[in-house]
């Protein structure tokens, strides 16, 4: 749960310091992102996309430690466009050069926006490495890639019950299994169903 803030926190990060003609694209993404993934994804370059890649509970030399201190293994995945392979991989050399640098100077402790979160946040327990994930099918579609990868340590500031109900969302389905009724697809009758989500009100 605390790694959801986390992400949300460093999404908002990278946000801020680039401007939209520097990054056109921002955001978290559900997984690794790769070439396979260009296909079914729309976005603009350059584009930066972030997720978390697991966590384990934080030790004694981490900058946050305790009972529920987690040190989070976060990446970004960044994103370039060129026509000429070499400007490419050059364009993204530098994005995500800057984007470590963007990363290291980070200290959300320091920050009154982060005030009122309910979990701390360090900053990054060493600075960001890079690994350059070239390929030919990214090279096909005129993109090179490189990841960019950290580790951050994050703490729940109030109990984790109150932390699950001020995270914690409700969703009830009422679509139910079966087949359609044979009258119903004569008439073009379409099911409707229809998902309601329940926010916790704070």
């Amino acid at each position: 749960m605390s790694a959801t803030i986390l992400l949300d926190q460093a999404v908002a990060r990278i946000r801020a310091q680039f401007t939209k003609a520097e990054v056109a694209t921002v955001q978290a993404y559900a997984g690794e992102f790769s070439a396979a993934e260009i296909p079914f994804k729309s976005y603009s370059c350059p584009a930066i996309f972030v997720t978390v890649q697991g966590w384990q509970p934080a030790d004694n030399s981490c900058r946050l430690s305790g009972k529920h201190a987690t040190k989070v293994r976060m990446a970004a995945f960044v994103a370039f466009k060129h026509a000429d392979r070499n400007k490419r991989m050059a364009g993204a050399m530098l994005l995500a050069e800057r984007l470590g640098i963007v990363m290291r100077q980070w200290e959300p402790m320091r920050e009154a926006a982060n005030a009122n979160l309910p979990v701390t946040i360090a900053g990054l327990e060493a600075d960001a490495t890079c690994e350059n994930l070239y390929g030919r099918a990214l090279d096909a579609a005129g993109q090179a890639l490189f990841l960019v990868d950290w580790q951050q340590c994050v703490k729940p500031a109030v109990p984790m019950e109150q932390l699950w109900d001020l995270l914690s969302i409700e969703i009830i389905d009422s679509a139910r299994g079966g087949m359609v009724p044979p009258a119903a697809a004569a008439t073009g009758v379409v099911p409707v169903v229809t998902e309601d989500v329940k926010f916790v009100q704070n």
